[in-house]
């Protein structure tokens, strides 16, 4: 007769990917804190920041920005500010992207910052890399009549 092992046994259990536990967020970005950087700014094009005045950047830009990262990126959406489908974007925005070889992108984040003002980037985990100036909420106009 042949003994038997007697080591333990461990099952192997893999997780199931598709799912999220409760409580968790699908978006592993959510508790960490705003953050920026201009590593892909466009300083041309039709919402090109040749365009901005230092009195723009000074007054308007900088200290929203200085003020969302106090925040998380959980936070962010309370400001008015969200991601926007690619496909929901003008023309002219869609090309420009195509221009800057940045088409690979599904979505672009839109910074409120205040009133019709925005800015537009793109979100890459915890980091908004500033794209664009819309200060006329041209870039993805509102279907709201205002």
């Amino acid at each position: 007769m042949a003994k038997k092992d007697k080591r333990p046994r461990q099952a192997v259990q893999v997780p199931d990917r598709g799912k999220v536990p409760r409580g968790a967020s699908a978006d592993q970005s959510a508790g960490q804190p705003f953050n920026w950087n201009l590593d892909i700014i466009d300083m041309d094009g039709p919402f090109g920041w040749h365009r901005s005045e230092i009195g723009h950047l000074l007054g308007m830009v900088f200290p929203r920005l200085k003020q969302l990262e106090t925040m998380t990126w959980g936070q962010i959406p309370t400001t008015g500010s969200h991601p926007i489908e690619v496909g929901n974007l003008c023309k002219e925005a869609q090309a420009r992207l195509e221009e800057l070889n940045l088409a690979e992108y599904d979505t672009v984040y839109s910074i409120r910052l205040q009133g019709k003002p925005r800015l537009f980037g793109i979100k890459d985990r915890a980091v908004l890399r500033v794209l664009w100036r819309d200060p006329e909420h041209e870039v993805c106009p509102s279907a709201l009549k205002g």
